[in-house]
């Protein structure tokens, strides 16, 4: 492939996989510039909008690492991507800042693949003589290990201490950090934040959870989801304001993955570079 740089005729190449930044099983697609490196850091610069595929043999929850800066196309350092289905639908939304530019993803990935693309808003400036325009640069888009055969068998890293969930029931990944505000102790969501089970036996019980809807919302009524580790449904209970929904479960011997997933949301908050479209108060199991 030939590319025109500041008016010099540059040859480049496709690297190979070992030198790009998506692991095998991620399909880099459109909207990408070439690769680059600095002090032994590989990236890709993106102006918005870049796609990739996610491969997978049958439909599941896929975790994806991804870690990302911001470039002066954006003028800021602390900012969130989106991440959008081939139907523009939002189906998570990450905050990178200069403290934190790594964040994993939860993704609903089909039988033989999904697309996803990676949305800032604003941005477009241009820099200097670079007739690009550099929003966001992406440093790695890889799984965190091996691709599980489904979400249950991932162990993410889990919260300790006081939390919103009682015991029996641990927190996961898709959570924002814990917050206290008038009295209520609470985390905020914007999607697919995951709950962990660890049972000793087969059981019925039940998930319980105090929540609320949020500004992502628009504040308004929505259909709360619980999916297990495959993303199959279990269950859907509906949130007004604030009220209590709950779900029923079967738990097998070991670690039990659980999602909540909400349909649509996504509005930005004026005052928060955070997607909140839901929060949630207090989570225990009964069984």
């Amino acid at each position: 492939m030939l590319a025109f740089l500041f008016g010099t005729l540059i040859a480049t190449v496709a690297p190979s996989p070992a030198l790009d930044i998506a692991s095998a099983g991620i399909i880099l697609e459109q909207g990408w510039y070439s690769v680059e490196s600095e002090r032994g850091r590989r990236f890709r610069w993106v102006d918005n909008d870049a796609t990739f595929k996610v491969e997978a043999p049958t439909a599941r929850l896929v975790y994806v690492t991804l870690g990302v800066a911001g470039g002066p196309g954006l003028g800021e350092t602390s900012f969130a991507v989106r991440v959008l289905d081939t139907s523009n639908r939002q189906v998570d939304a990450v905050l990178f800042s200069a403290q934190n530019e790594r964040q994993t993803l939860v993704l609903p990935v089909n039988a033989g693949g999904s697309t996803f693309k990676l949305h800032v808003d604003g941005g477009g400036k241009r820099v200097g003589r670079d007739p690009r325009v550099l929003n966001f640069r992406v440093f790695n888009l890889t799984f965190p290990g091996t691709l599980p055969a489904t979400l249950a068998e991932v162990k993410p890293p889990v919260q300790s201490g006081a939390d919103i969930s009682a015991s029996g029931v641990r927190i996961g990944n898709g959570w924002y950090p814990l917050e206290h505000f008038k009295g209520d102790t609470f985390r905020w969501v914007n999607n697919n934040a995951q709950l962990i089970v660890d049972a000793r036996r087969d059981e019925h019980a039940q998930l319980r959870l105090a929540v609320a809807t949020g500004p992502g919302m628009s504040e308004r009524p929505f259909t709360l989801y619980l999916r297990d580790g495959g993303g199959r449904a279990l269950g859907s209970a509906q949130v007004q304001s604030s009220n209590n929904v709950s779900f029923t479960v079967d738990l097998r011997p070991g670690l039990n993955a659980f999602v909540l997933h909400a349909d649509g949301g996504g509005k930005p908050t004026p005052s928060d570079p955070r997607t909140l479209n839901f929060r949630v108060m207090h989570v225990t199991l009964v069984t």
